[in-house]
């Protein structure tokens, strides 16, 4: 089920204070290059990231955002973008999600929220009673995300809004248990497509995930699952309609060969148009009267 983190996240406390794992003189001034210089982009931060990795592998913390941070970034992309570019992180991304939060109630969810980063963004730039939806098997990705959670909140933000919350599952067509699997040793590459080893998880409708917090409505949806995005989207798109059909959508196009019905065929039936497409993801939006 699950939790509202206004409230939870005062059981789950920062066991380790923040600065135990400052990184050393040569990996800070490392990331000090990447974050700040040209050199912060192409094959050279990719470098700094494998030099890093060798020198402190992790976590790390560092301020993010404004805020104090705890990340781990030598097996998963996102935390190593986010400590070695924050500002080229999905630039395009975070920007449209920053305009559409700061209009007062605005309901996201993340579908595949990795280490909740693109929730904790969405957070800082919530306007008043946000609703954010974090959607992820991997226990551990979210107990880093409700460390960075609490220490937002000892930082003075995230204290009144929004209200976060974390279902430790995944997002699927139907209620059962499927295999996900161990990919290339990233997190987050890890899949419910194909087989090979890795861990049962739980799998659930978006809807009944949405249900089961009192999620009656929905703004913009992030959704990247490693190429099964149709078997939680499509559905989704086809039984619902009204305020459960979100206005802005992010999705993955990745690895869009492994879907199995074009999610933009569905979108576009359902009055979606695309805004923008960058690497990795395809932006779209659809006028408020269309169902």
């Amino acid at each position: 089920e699950g939790t509202s983190l206004l409230s939870a996240v005062m059981t789950d406390p920062v066991d380790i204070p923040w600065g135990s794992y400052r990184p050393r003189p040569l990996v800070a001034a490392l990331i000090a290059t990447s974050r700040s210089s040209p050199l912060g982009r192409g094959s050279f931060r990719r470098w700094i990231g494998r030099a890093i990795e060798t020198l402190q592998p992790g976590p790390l913390d560092v301020p993010l955002w404004g805020i104090r941070a705890r990340l781990h970034p030598s097996r998963n992309v996102a935390e190593r973008k986010a400590l070695l570019r924050p500002d080229r992180m999905d630039e395009p991304e975070l920007g449209y999600l920053r305009t559409v939060m700061a209009a007062p109630g605005t309901v996201f969810v993340d579908v595949g929220a990795n280490a909740g980063l693109y929730a904790l963004y969405a957070g800082l730039h919530a306007g008043n009673g946000a609703r954010v939806v974090l959607i992820e098997p991997q226990a551990a990705l979210m107990s880093r995300f409700r460390c960075n959670l609490a220490l937002a909140q000892q930082d003075g933000k995230l204290v009144d809004s929004p209200r976060f919350f974390v279902h430790e599952l995944a997002a699927g067509d139907s209620n059962g248990e499927l295999l996900l699997s161990d990919g290339d040793g990233s997190e987050g590459s890890r899949s419910l497509v194909g087989a090979g080893s890795g861990t049962r998880v739980k799998v659930m409708p978006l809807e009944d995930i949405l249900a089961a917090s009192n999620i009656d409505r929905v703004d913009i949806v992030k959704i990247d699952i490693e190429g099964f995005e149709d078997r939680v989207l499509v559905p989704f798109l086809l039984r619902n309609q009204g305020p459960l059909l979100p206005r802005h959508i992010i999705i993955e196009h990745v690895h869009q060969p492994d879907w199995q019905r074009d999610c933009f065929e569905v979108l576009a039936a359902r009055g979606f148009t695309e805004v923008l497409r960058t690497r990795n993801n395809t932006i779209l939006t659809r006028p408020a009267t269309s169902h």
